[in-house]
């Protein structure tokens, strides 16, 4: 849901709605408890609407889906890696910070298992697990950034991630483990 909106639905409510890091402080009448329970469950865009630089993910979607263009991708190509881009930085900044000896992909302790150290300072399982934690970790945070883009007020393609070439985060992680180097 667009935390514009959600927002905007907090102040017809009589909500004041504030971001202090990644918490949600929201103040108002106990009437208006269902539009604070809404806006607790889209929290991600919500704090995304509030941020004070809207403007700047707004005008590098923009930037980043010309680079694309000029690198000579289709315009839903261009327009999906941009997208894409924008996930990562958003991810990097305001990503989920596990804590630390747990999985970021099932919860579990790490234990005396194999991990592997990811680029955020998060570990995932290694091991029998086979890719279920490093693909269900990336799954989540790629949603929740969307869900914070979104909730700046920024277009998601079509089909995010699914253009030739969107998914070469994931695909990078998976072949380097697996010695491939035909990834993009």
């Amino acid at each position: 849901m667009d935390g514009m909106m959600l927002l905007r639905r907090a102040r017809d409510a009589g909500l004041a709605v504030k971001a202090q890091g990644d918490k949600l402080v929201i103040r108002g009448p106990k009437e208006a408890e269902p539009v604070a329970l809404l806006l607790i469950e889209h929290k991600p865009a919500v704090i995304a609407a509030l941020a004070p630089d809207a403007t700047w993910w707004r005008r590098q979607l923009a930037v980043r889906t010309l680079v694309w263009l000029v690198a000579g991708r289709t315009r839903d190509e261009a327009e999906a890696l941009a997208f894409e881009d924008l996930a990562v930085e958003w991810h990097r900044r305001n990503g989920e910070k596990v804590e630390q000896g747990r999985c970021a992909g099932c919860g579990d302790l790490i234990g005396g298992r194999e991990a592997l150290p990811l680029g955020d300072g998060n570990l995932v399982h290694f091991d029998s697990r086979g890719f279920d934690c490093l693909l269900g970790f990336g799954a989540r945070w790629r949603a929740t950034a969307a869900d914070a883009l979104v909730g700046l007020g920024l277009k998601p393609p079509p089909s995010p991630g699914r253009a030739a070439g969107c998914i070469a985060t994931t695909n990078l992680g998976v072949a380097a483990v697996r010695g491939r180097r035909d990834v993009a």
